[in-house]
């Protein structure tokens, strides 16, 4: 019987390593495989190894042996105090396992090594001594010998392999709860020293027996390969940096050519150790701050040109003339360099990826920029001009970024210099041209946050910041927001929002208020919810809108305004309401009368949201309107933002609109004050006084109901006596007859909710 393929035959690069691989649990997978070969020994004890029955046994073992062959080189079996090992893993006590170890223990094995290529045959002719029970006194007899005149070489019995195998890799028990996948076996194996990592895989095309001697494991090193990318990836790149700086500067001397001395294999391993770091993500970052450090410590170029790979050292090299540039620039002693210069060499940190050295640049602008010296500001602000000039859109972005940031934090400290804003205004037109408005809107924050706003007006805590708002009013950045508004990605919105909630100008508010009548509803909604914050702008040019009488021009015949002219109109009281600002009442004021109910009813409901003395005195006018549903809405506005002081003139109206009455008494009860005290109490009882008020649209039981519900609104212990006493007057009779039934249940459940 002889195997179905050999494995030796099949390279492990051949081999596609999957996750169901890697998840694949070992110690089921040993467990099965000594069941089967128990079974298959069993078979041969009884039958013979001959026999189809144990034939068919022992391929089933075979198959099993096999699937191990795929993660390692050798099945090892041991013995250590009495209990079963395989693949280090300690087996759980069962009639299967006791009976191979009782096997192992009748022949003094103490380790049994299967090997990759073993074939069935041999597997059969093993298993065909292992179930004999022969005196072990007799050599020929051993086991050892057996195999050997039997020319089977793929099956090891206490070997010194075997022993290193079991004391240099990690012993687990099978009949404890862990985890035995592939990885996690492999992963104890190999550890997470970065040196070993790198090293592990840069032996990966070893001979077997010298991997072997170096690793002490048989795991097959592309399976180890596949799975130090992942442990690679998972370290801080602090401690790779770390271990590479300590091995670049451990490695010994230095000859007279500037070369690396090779004794130890210094150079060797530091080469082994940076292309470990192509499988770390900040992989770049970690060559960067290398390469600083070895500038920094004033290290030969030809010797980093030997340790780093080209690319690295070429960064190095760029990163080096940059500084120079730098250094010779800001040294007022230094006769310096031609500033145009400096766009080559920030080109060629962009273009070869060098972001924590763009990073380290701009921070040095920076600081320079918010110095003290004016020449000094003025050069840095020349040179972030001409970073921003090759600054490549499709792969810096970092950049833009990052200036943002750091600029941010400039202004929110109270660094920045005037020349500040002009760097402002070169990053806005990076950014709107390019249509970024998420970063212009970042922009606009730091900005915002140096100004606040009081009665409408912006003041700013910096001239830096004043100027540098100023700058982005301009009308063609205008009109490029309004447009992109209209026309633009949906996620435009919310950024364009804030852009010009911050320019704040009337030029602004004007150009909005074009299309505060678009045909696109969400157009008109985020326009009017942009213009309700940008204060005195739109508060001026909506009052000029009122104040044009052309918007108000309709054929002679007609009341309403033209549609046209009405949702402009409608549109721009909305957003005066809005405001909240008391001086859009005097452009209100102008239209109250205007025949367009519409009109009134929009500007009852914007003096609404103004309140004040000023919203409330316009108020009382519309609330004397020809118009019963502006007359009532204005007497209800007044309920909720007029003061007690005005009951008097809301009573006054009440003996001139008798109609109102229930609409008036309800707002005087919001209103409250002893005068609304003293007329609605007086309206309870007072007959006479009924009188007056029911020849309108209302009854004396509905004027009495409005009365107490507007004496339990108010609240106090003299109104609820008011309507205590009131109850009480009431007959038996009245109570039941007459609507008194609904008049005393309204009284009692105002008077019950204030007794609880």
């Amino acid at each position: 019987m002889t195997a179905p393929y050999n494995v030796l035959e099949i390279s492990m690069r051949d081999v596609k390593i999957t996750e169901g691989d890697l998840n694949l649990n070992l110690n089921e997978l040993v467990h099965e495989t000594l069941r089967e070969l128990f079974l298959a020994s069993k078979k041969v004890s009884i039958y013979s190894s001959e026999h189809p029955l144990s034939q068919k046994a022992i391929g089933r073992a075979f198959l099993m042996v096999e699937k191990i062959f795929r993660y390692k080189r050798y099945l090892n079996l041991h013995i250590m105090d009495g209990h079963l090992h395989a693949l280090n893993i300690r087996i759980r006590p069962s009639i299967f396992t006791e009976t191979f170890l009782n096997y192992m223990q009748v022949l003094d094995l103490n380790d049994i090594l299967f090997q990759e290529g073993i074939s069935a045959r041999e597997l059969s002719v093993f298993l065909d001594r292992l179930v004999k029970r022969l005196p072990s006194s007799d050599f020929s007899n051993l086991m050892v010998t057996y195999l050997k005149n039997n020319k089977i070489d793929t099956i090891m019995v206490n070997s010194e392999t075997g022993h290193d195998i079991f004391e240099n890799c990690p012993i687990m028990r099978g009949d404890l709860i862990g985890d035995f996948s592939v990885r996690a076996v492999v992963g104890q194996i190999i550890g997470d020293d970065f040196e070993r990592l790198a090293t592990l895989m840069a032996d990966e095309e070893l001979p077997f027996e010298e991997y072997f001697a170096r690793y002490k494991h048989d795991y097959h090193p592309i399976l180890i390969s596949y799975l130090i990318p992942e442990k690679l990836a998972a370290m801080p790149a602090t401690i790779i940096g770390e271990k590479l700086i300590s091995a670049i500067n451990g490695e010994g001397n230095y000859d007279t050519d500037g070369d690396v001395l090779d004794e130890m294999g210094g150079q060797s391993r530091v080469k082994e150790l940076v292309a470990a770091l192509n499988y770390h993500p900040e992989r770049e970052k970690i060559l960067d701050s290398i390469g600083e450090e070895l500038l920094d410590k004033g290290t030969d170029k030809t010797v980093y040109k030997k340790i780093l790979p080209e690319a690295s050292a070429i960064k190095v090299e760029s990163s080096e003339r940059i500084d120079q540039f730098l250094n010779t620039t800001f040294n007022e002693a230094l006769p310096g360099y031609d500033l145009n210069d400096f766009r080559d060499l920030f080109s060629r940190l962009l273009r070869t990826g060098q972001q924590g050295k763009v990073r380290a640049v701009i921070n040095i602008l920076l600081n320079y920029l918010a110095g003290p010296n004016l020449d000094l500001r003025e050069k840095a602000l020349m040179l972030f001009k001409y970073s921003l000039e090759v600054y490549p859109k499709n792969t810096a972005g970092y950049m833009i970024e990052y200036m943002i940031e750091k600029i941010g934090e400039y202004f929110r400290t109270g660094m920045e210099t005037f020349e500040y804003s002009d760097l402002v205004w070169e990053l806005a037109k990076i950014t709107l041209a390019e249509n970024r408005y998420d970063y212009m809107s970042r922009i606009c924050d730091v900005l915002t946050d140096r100004r606040s706003r009081q009665k409408g007006v912006w003041s700013y805590e910096s001239v830096a910041v004043k100027k540098a708002v100023e700058e982005l009013n301009r009308r063609e950045i205008i009109e490029q927001l309004v447009k992109d508004l209209v026309e633009g990605p949906h996620e435009y919105i919310p950024h364009i929002r804030n852009i010009i909630i911050t320019i704040g100008s009337e030029e602004a508010a004007l150009a909005l208020s074009n299309i505060i009548s678009h045909e696109s509803r969400q157009v008109r909604q985020n326009v009017l919810k942009i213009m309700a914050e940008m204060g005195k702008a739109s508060l001026t040019v909506f009052s000029q809108i009122l104040n044009n009488n052309e918007y108000f021009e309709r054929v002679e015949s007609r009341r309403e305004l033209p549609d046209e002219k009405w949702y402009v109109v409608r549109n721009s009281i909305f957003v005066l309401g809005l405001l909240n600002d008391p001086e859009a009442c005097r452009a209100l004021r102008v239209r109250i009368n205007d025949s367009d109910t519409r009109v009134r009813q929009a500007i009852v409901q914007a003096l609404e949201k103004i309140a004040g003395e000023e919203a409330c005195d316009l108020l009382l006018v519309l609330a004397d309107d020809e118009d019963r549903e502006i007359r009532e809405s204005a007497i209800i506005a007044l309920g909720l933002v007029g003061n007690p002081d005005m009951a008097p003139e809301l009573i006054e109206l009440a003996n001139n609109r008798r109609s109102d009455i229930v609409c008036l008494i309800n707002a005087l009860g919001k209103l409250g004050g002893s005068e609304a005290k003293n007329f609605l109490g007086n309206l309870l009882i007072d007959q006479q006084l009924q009188s007056q008020f029911t020849s309108g649209r209302s009854s004396r039981e509905d004027l009495k109901i409005a009365t107490i519900r507007a004496l339990g609104r108010i609240g106090d212990k003299e109104s609820l006596k008011k309507i205590k006493k009131f109850s009480e007057s009431l007959s038996t009779s009245q109570k039941i007859l007459f609507g008194g039934s609904k008049l005393s249940k309204t009284a009692e459940e105002i008077l019950s909710r204030y007794d609880n």
